[in-house]
């Protein structure tokens, strides 16, 4: 009897058993993984957290700036346990929806998107959607470099003085500067602006937002100052 008591005092009620198990495996199913884009800066990533976390079913978010996901753990209803993973879905594509309008493009984690047949895993699709970004971040790189480099020609009148060709004094001119600076503006800069203001319309401004804000009042006071001389000091460009 005392061989039996101690082998049946080592062994686990079957419903402790049982808890356990429901208990690891509903921790796992609570979980929502998305894919977030339109981040920039911290702030960014701040400002999905709350937007997650203000939604009536989320109890927790993460969100990573660096690999463009948030981690989101949702309330798990009793009562729908038996269709809780097309609820869960269901849930993850309304979490990802309202991030979507709210200015951070967002779609649930999948295993992978078809690509000629095949599976991309997710990784590796990510990747090449940054590669991608960073070939179009380069070339309008480019743009602001040589918009750049034209007006740097313009102040070097500064440096040579008397010795100036005539036309280095047009590249200096304030309607030539001006110009510059609008090209810059509409061309290289067009995104950046429209990312801040859209962003700055929702409530949620980020870097592109501070920045856009920034080059546009620079840009007004100057041109205010060139085209009306007499009310401000001169503008530079």
């Amino acid at each position: 009897d005392d061989g039996f008591k101690s082998k049946a005092s080592g062994a686990q009620p079957v419903g402790a058993v049982s808890d356990e198990t429901s208990s690891s495996r509903s921790s796992a199913d609570d979980v929502i993984i998305l894919d977030v884009g339109g981040m920039s800066c911290g702030s960014c990533a701040s400002s999905v957290k709350k937007i997650l976390e203000s939604q009536p079913q989320v109890t927790f978010a993460s969100v990573n700036l660096a690999t463009e996901t948030a981690i989101v753990r949702v309330l798990c209803q009793a009562e729908v346990s038996q269709v809780w993973h097309i609820v869960k879905r269901d849930l993850g594509e309304a979490l990802a929806r309202h991030l979507t309008s709210c200015g951070f493009k967002s779609s649930v984690r999948e295993q992978g998107c078809a690509n000629g047949g095949h599976t991309l895993p997710v990784p590796i699709r990510k990747r090449e959607e940054r590669k991608a970004h960073l070939k179009e971040l380069g070339r309008r790189l480019v743009v602001a470099c040589a918009l750049t480099a034209v007006c740097l020609v313009g102040h070097t009148s500064h440096l040579l003085g008397k010795w100036a060709p005539s036309w280095i004094c047009l590249f200096h001119s304030t309607g030539f500067q001006m110009s510059l600076s609008l090209a810059a503006l509409v061309g290289p800069g067009q995104k950046l602006l429209i990312d801040g203001w859209k962003s700055l319309w929702r409530g949620s401004p980020n870097m592109n937002t501070l920045v856009g804000l920034g080059a546009i009042s620079s840009f007004t006071v100057s041109a205010i100052a060139a085209l009306f001389p007499t009310m401000v000091m001169k503008g530079f460009y």
